[in-house]
């Protein structure tokens, strides 16, 4: 804004703020065409943007949540196939023997 409407880069700084967070508060000043343009771009790159953020930790969960099923599914993959071992389990001195 302070490029498009020549304000002071606080005001800017602020009325960008708040229209990215959507708080919506009153303009500091009256924008002109130019201004109301830009305000229309970060809008709609500030939604976008929200929306992306929401997707990736979305996927994230779900991949997390999916690998801990496929591990699940390998390993009872991995047992089914063993045939004729022998699992022996504590061989120290005495048992061992």
């Amino acid at each position: 804004m302070w490029s498009i409407e020549g304000w002071p880069w606080r005001e800017a700084l602020y009325m960008t703020v708040i229209t990215v967070t959507a708080v919506g508060f009153q303009e500091v000043r009256v924008l002109s065409e130019p201004g109301r343009d830009f305000t229309m771009v970060l809008l709609a790159g500030g939604i976008r943007g929200v929306g992306v953020w929401f997707a990736l930790i979305t996927s994230f969960i779900v991949e997390f949540d999916l690998s801990y099923v496929r591990r699940k599914r390998w390993r009872a993959r991995m047992l089914e196939r063993l045939d004729g071992h022998v699992i022996s389990a504590g061989l120290g001195e005495r048992v061992g023997r």
